[in-house]
């Protein structure tokens, strides 16, 4: 196998989804994981902008992220609930500068992880310990622990 199709079988399974960006927030390249949470082919994804394929607020919000990882010149995480065609989703994101060996930029990486269960665990916790507490601060005993 040759290595660019060792590479691109790597960056398509990779189990985050990668996009690739220009600076400007057009779309150079997106893994198979990105287009699943999309639930577009790359065809329709490929070449078009972060306004092409996020509505007005988002898109704009997009933009910021990506002009604050160049100022920044480091990894930077954003945690989001985003609306998708596939559904409402929560994913961690890592917006990285790509540059190329002269220190020039080529374009910002994100990688985006979805973490809805573990958002939608943890506000099922936050709600059973709201509950918790509430039945607590009601009872005798909790009198005794809250006063």
């Amino acid at each position: 196998m040759r290595r660019e199709d060792r590479h691109r079988l790597l960056f398509d399974q990779l189990g985050v989804g990668v996009g690739y960006y220009t600076p400007e927030g057009v779309v150079l390249e997106y893994n198979d994981v990105a287009l699943g949470y999309l639930g577009m082919p790359a065809d329709e994804v490929i070449g078009r902008s972060l306004d092409d394929l996020f509505d007005g607020a988002a898109a704009e919000e997009y933009r910021r992220r990506l002009r604050v990882a160049v100022e920044a010149g480091e990894p930077l995480d954003f945690e989001d609930e985003i609306p998708l065609p596939t559904g409402r989703r929560w994913f961690l994101s890592t917006y990285t500068c790509v540059r190329d060996s002269d220190g020039g930029l080529q374009g910002i990486q994100i990688t985006s992880k979805d973490i809805s269960e573990l958002k939608r665990a943890e506000l099922a916790r936050r709600e059973h310990e709201a509950r918790y507490r509430a039945v607590m601060a009601q009872s005798s005993f909790g009198m005794l622990l809250f006063d």
